[in-house]
């Protein structure tokens, strides 16, 4: 040992340390990188279609210029999708009252005096009845895509046209970030996305072996 000990304190021993403490700091940053993708996966959700981490949560839309509000069931899809009156406001939980005046001051203000009123149309119903039962970002995601008043504007509003890969997907109301969505929940994308986990978990424990798990 202590022959080790004068040996790590020769030019040779010291260069040798410092490599080794070159390849200890660089597999930490090489970790913290594997650990920062697995994060960004695991915040998408399970891989199988289990429980909804918000199961239960009210949630407020606009679909077809009605405001309206659906319960998150236990699968993640649109649950009893309905317009928004005053008599379901007066009804709702103080919490999510607070939401919905956050997230709609006007309409907030117009239902404590009493002068919240909607144009129910049959476009909406017919949206209502094909929303339910899906899954609620995807239509979340649909229903909040950028839009343009004239399509005659799609190329001059970069803002807008750079949300899609081309005219025809923003005809569709398909969206890069929506495209991307229904591709990582798909089966094959599930299965993508979990084999991806599992590697990155590998990678981190090989990583703890060698260096130490911590920082």
């Amino acid at each position: 040992m202590k022959n080790f000990e004068q040996f790590l304190s020769t030019p040779v021993g010291k260069q040798i340390t410092k490599m080794a403490e070159r390849h200890v700091a660089e597999r930490k940053v090489e970790r913290q990188s594997y650990q920062e993708e697995l994060n960004s996966l695991l915040s998408k959700g399970s891989t199988s279609h289990s429980v909804a981490p918000n199961r239960g949560e009210l949630r407020f839309v606009k679909m077809e210029g009605v405001l309206s509000l659906y319960t998150v069931s236990d699968t993640g899809t649109v649950k009893d999708i309905k317009p928004l009156t005053l008599d379901t406001f007066k009804g709702m939980e103080a919490l999510d009252q607070a939401k919905f005046k956050e997230a709609y001051p006007a309409e907030a203000m117009a239902m404590e005096y009493g002068a919240f009123t909607q144009d129910l149309n049959k476009d909406f119903f017919t949206s209502a009845v094909v929303a339910n039962n899906a899954d609620y970002r995807e239509m979340e995601m649909y229903l909040n895509r950028p839009k343009v008043d004239n399509d005659l504007q799609y190329h001059q509003n970069l803002e807008v046209s750079s949300a899609y890969d081309s005219f025809e997907d923003y005809k569709k109301g398909l969206t890069k970030e929506l495209k991307v969505y229904q591709q990582e929940n798909s089966v094959d994308g599930r299965i993508q996305r979990q084999n991806r986990i599992d590697e990155l978990k590998g990678k981190i424990e090989e990583i703890n072996t060698e260096v130490g798990s911590g920082e």
